[in-house]
């Protein structure tokens, strides 16, 4: 029988064409399978599924729609999927089955671009892996296997009024890594912070832009001990840690969110789509069963983000602070003996050598020169104000001689505990105010007032979470109606107003100063007959405070300066140094008493001298509530005014 004799030319051909129809092939099988996710996706309706809409940003609007937050043009992969969940639904899952583009680095196929969208479809649909193109994502593998983390906290950087973009303070997260063999790992921790790049330094600018949203604003990935050099050391501020119920997978999915933004940007606004608005957007992508967003205003405060998170059952699971530099010696430098405190004084001043400590009265133990010497420390870091890789400079031979006289006393430090409740910021009253109150003239004129405040803190009010001697306000107005009259009018009106009456010791003094930025009304000598007439200014100050009896009586002296324009007869743009005094009493926690004079001299169309004060009466109901006696006197007229104002 003869043999068959088999064709290879015939049989390569063969092989060729089957290759090359299986590839061909391919595609379309993939393509047809996504279309059947898709249609089952659909069905399931998992576009409307919150969770989804979470990991996309989006965002409810007035009128109820959905619309995404992130403004960079890649994001989103349809064309409309800013504003069309199902649409970016459909795109998301075709583009994971797309195949591989010689032309683009691997690494940016959707399946390594976008692992938390991809975990999300998982877990809501089951996927054929052999039915995906195969892509290593090794740069998104090496980063999430460097960034191992155990535990996750949101951390509130304390006010800070000399930096307009942090005087409402700051939020940012933490990640904590696992502790080895009982050590801690906090030089290793890793940081989270949204913020704006801006693109200039002029403040006015800085603050006009930041307003309209012209700034990106993006996530960073930093080493946790910046933070600390950056606000505890540079910018003095207290760091309060609030440790959130996170588990491992779940940092690991938050990481997966923050892979997908990557260099997305968004418009950064001050008031809404700011630091803490948009990492709340970020922790309920992760846990979308929570709501910290509901309870927001329509402008968000940092220290409100702070009590959404704080009062969500179960979220928080402790609350500890890492103090500032000035905390730390503040609590020190309180806790000596005022002949003590003389003592470190001298040291720091090097009217005493640190040598002679042992003879001095106040330091004859050793447990006595211990509290001394590390008061002095404290003071030390403070002064040199270490951060970054600067290294302390300025006192380099004091402290050597501190550290060495530090090391032949064997005692350890006093342990301190910084963690106050009285202090934690999320226990601070509600930062909008809204008041009503009744008054009267001298002239037994009455009227009534209405009081809106948007944002953030009177020195009158409940200082409970907020900075002590510290007030900042925004957009305060006051509506008054004379009934008499029948006239309803804008009494006053601030743009922005600050008081920061630090009470430091002499050794580290801090000056008080006073910004305040508005119009008033008055009701005396204003042109074309008309009965009140408005008065713009801008005034600013400085000068020192003294506190008596443990900071529960508080005196400030400042000299001041005004420019402003009025619609007063013969006055118009005008000038005006004044001396501002007042003292500051805390009689108790819902009690506070605070009077105020002013002196000044106005050189305009006429040259006026003036004299104004002004005083109040607060008590506290809970957190929400108070009421509050004030008497005023400005233009040769008094008035006396009884009024309730709630928090919310």
């Amino acid at each position: 029988m003869q043999e068959p004799v088999f064709n290879l030319k015939f049989l390569n051909m063969a092989w060729v064409t089957t290759c090359a129809i299986f590839f061909l092939y391919s595609p379309l099988r993939a393509s047809s399978y996504a279309e059947g996710l898709i249609d089952q996706a659909v069905r399931n309706n998992l576009h409307k599924k919150a969770s989804w809409k979470k990991i996309l940003y989006y965002s409810n609007t007035w009128f109820g729609d959905d619309i995404g937050i992130i403004d960079s043009e890649t994001f989103y992969l349809a064309k409309d999927g800013k504003e069309n969940p199902k649409a970016e639904l459909s795109a998301t899952i075709a583009a994971f089955f797309s195949p591989i583009n010689p032309n683009k680095p691997i690494g940016h196929h959707p399946l390594c671009a976008y692992p938390a969208r991809f975990r999300w479809l998982g877990r809501h649909l089951t996927i054929d892996q052999s039915k995906l193109p195969e892509v290593p994502c090794t740069k998104l593998k090496k980063w999430i296997g460097n960034n191992r983390f155990a535990r996750l906290s949101l951390v509130f950087s304390s006010y800070y009024p000399d930096n307009p973009a942090s005087m409402f303070g700051h939020t940012f997260l933490r990640l904590h890594r696992s502790k080895k063999e009982g050590m801690s790992a906090d030089l290793l921790d890793q940081s989270i912070n949204f913020s704006a790049f801006p693109d200039t330094s002029n403040a006015i600018l800085y603050t006009l832009k930041g307003v309209l949203g012209q700034f990106p604003g993006k996530y960073q990935l930093t080493p946790y001990f910046m933070k600390v050099q950056e606000y505890n050391n540079a910018e003095r501020r207290d760091l309060w840690q609030y440790e959130l119920d996170f588990s491992p997978e779940e940092i690991e999915f938050l990481l997966f969110c923050l892979w997908e933004i990557g260099s997305h940007h968004v418009d950064y606004f001050y008031f809404d789509d700011n630091c803490s608005a948009v990492i709340l957007t970020l922790l309920e992508a992760v846990k979308p069963q929570l709501n910290l967003k509901r309870s927001i205003k329509a402008w968000v405060i940092p220290a409100d983000t702070l009590r959404a998170v704080a009062n969500s059952p179960g979220l928080v699971r402790s609350i500890s602070i890492e103090p500032s530099v000035l905390t730390k010696f503040l609590v020190r430098y309180n806790d000596l003996s005022r002949k003590q405190r003389a003592v470190v004084d001298q040291l720091f001043s090097k009217k005493i050598k640190v040598s002679q400590l042992s003879k001095q009265p106040s330091a004859a133990s050793a447990a006595d020169q211990t509290r001394i010497l590390d008061t002095l420390l404290e003071l030390i870091d403070f002064d040199d104000r270490v951060a970054g890789s600067s290294l302390g400079e300025k006192h380099t031979s004091l402290r050597q001689e501190v550290l060495i006289s530090r090391s032949k006393l064997k005692l350890k430090p006093k342990q301190i505990n910084y963690n106050s409740p009285s202090k934690q910021p999320h226990l601070g009253h509600e930062s909008s105010q809204i008041g009503l109150g009744v008054g009267s003239y001298e002239t037994s004129d009455e009227f009534l007032d209405l009081v809106w405040r948007p944002a953030l803190h009177e020195l009158l009010a409940l200082d409970e979470g907020y900075s002590e001697n510290l007030e900042i306000g925004f957009f305060h107005t006051n509506l008054r109606y004379q009934p008499e009259q029948k006239t309803l009018y804008l009494k006053e009106y601030s743009l922005i107003r600050i008081w920061s009456l630090p009470t430091t010791p002499w050794v580290i003094k801090q000056p008080a100063w006073t910004l305040d930025i508005g119009m008033e009304s008055v009701e005396k000598n204003c042109s074309h007959a008309q009965s009140v007439c408005q008065r713009y200014f801008i005034n600013t100050g400085t000068g020192y405070t003294e506190d008596f009896f443990s900071k529960s009586i508080v005196l400030y002296l400042l000299l001041a300066g005004e420019i402003g324009y009025s619609k007063e007869e013969q006055l118009g743009s005008y000038l005006s140094p004044k001396l501002i005094y007042g003292a500051w009493v805390k009689a108790s926690k819902a009690w506070k008493v605070l009077v105020q004079a002013k002196l000044f001299k106005r050189y305009g169309g006429v040259v006026t001298l003036d004299h104004q004060y002004d005083g109040g009466i607060n008590y506290s109901i809970g957190s929400r509530n108070e009421i509050r006696l004030k008497l005023k006197r400005t233009d040769h007229r008094r008035e006396l005014s009884l009024g309730v104002n709630h928090y919310f």
